[in-house]
């Protein structure tokens, strides 16, 4: 049974990939990326890992909330538009946001345990 789950949701997290990389809205590929981290965790879940993904859960609410956050400052400050194709170079219009939006992709690359290396710094911001 475990080895279902396993396959399926492997299968699953990499068609999430890859519609999230034919994607030109913004907030559509982060969303995505979060059903792909889903799936993770549910592999994690079925091998009896419950700890390590409800940290990896954790983790990723925190760091995916402030993404979100910040794909809405993008999408306020230039010309109120989700398209990607349309965005430019949005570190001249808003670097503070882009600080903000590298963390968060740092973060979830899975760089292990960036949380507790990071949370001063994202205070600060």
């Amino acid at each position: 049974f475990r080895f279902f789950f396993y396959c399926y949701y492997i299968y699953i997290g990499k068609l999430w990939r890859i519609m999230a990389n034919f994607e030109n809205d913004f907030k559509k590929i982060i969303a995505l990326s979060t059903l792909s981290q889903l799936g993770l965790i549910i592999i994690i879940l079925s091998f009896g890992f419950r700890l390590i993904a409800y940290y990896h859960l954790l983790v990723h609410a925190i760091f995916k909330s402030m993404l979100f956050m910040t794909a809405g400052a993008v999408t306020h400050s230039v010309k109120n538009t989700q398209d990607i194709r349309l965005l430019g170079n949005l570190n001249e219009i808003i670097p503070y946001v882009i600080i903000r939006l590298l963390i968060s992709n740092i973060a979830l690359k899975s760089v292990p345990f960036i949380f507790i290396i990071l949370r001063d710094f994202i205070e600060k911001i």
